[in-house]
């Protein structure tokens, strides 16, 4: 088994492994590897491909509505402040996360963005699998609810990133024009529409902001109705 670089974890139980489009139990004979996960990927486009808890083949929708503009503009701020000093590694939903939490769950999980923490980029040798994915748990994750996502599945994904060490989670709901922020051991913090969201102390001085995103898809609205 790789050795998994996170963050310290929260000594939680595993929360209910969020629901999908399909999910489908495979032989043991057919081990789910990076290798065929990255050829199911290339051959099925416009679908998120990714392995379950215990090995299964999970399948979801991949993002639409919103979700692609939200990632664009959250991975743009992220790779601005990344490269002015805050250090570590940006990734887009194009990067995969094999993780591990010491008790029978491995999954592989693709977020819409993330950020490696300098210290984790470090022990990974300062670059990116040249195949594959990571064999670790990203510091700071962001999933962005698409038209066909199901908001209580969201909700648990994320809750399932703090368990397998990520210290900070963006959930962003275009239609409610919200933000919710996870942390490990503290309530869920539920921003309503807000102007502008910080990362801190995470992500130091790291502050996006949401006016333009909620100008977008109100003047989407506004057109629909015209």
């Amino acid at each position: 088994m790789p050795e998994i670089l996170a963050p310290p974890r929260p000594t939680q139980s595993a929360p209910p492994q969020p629901l999908a489009f399909a999910t489908l139990r495979l032989p043991p004979e057919w081990p789910l590897d990076d290798d065929a996960l990255e050829q199911l990927d290339q051959l099925n486009p416009g679908w998120r491909i990714e392995r379950g808890y215990h090995g299964e083949l999970v399948i979801n929708m991949g993002a639409t509505g919103w979700s692609p503009n939200i990632c664009s503009w959250i991975c743009a701020q992220l790779h601005l402040w990344s490269h002015a000093g805050g250090g570590g590694f940006v990734q887009d939903s194009s990067a995969g996360f094999n993780l591990d939490d010491g008790e029978g769950r491995t999954p592989e999980w693709e977020p819409d963005a993330s950020w490696i923490s300098e210290a984790q980029f470090a022990a990974a040798g300062r670059r990116p699998p040249a195949s594959g994915f990571w064999n670790l748990c990203p510091a700071f994750v962001v999933e962005v609810i698409s038209p066909r996502d199901s908001r209580p599945d969201q909700r648990r994904k994320l809750e399932g990133w703090l368990h397998f060490g990520a210290q900070l989670g963006w959930l962003i709901d275009p239609e409610a024009r919200t933000v919710s922020v996870y942390r490990p051991d503290a309530e869920v913090e539920e921003l309503k529409r807000p102007t502008s969201v910080s990362g801190a102390p995470l992500l130091p001085a790291f502050e996006v902001d949401f006016t333009p995103i909620w100008q977008m898809i109100d003047a989407a609205g506004d057109a629909e109705q015209a």
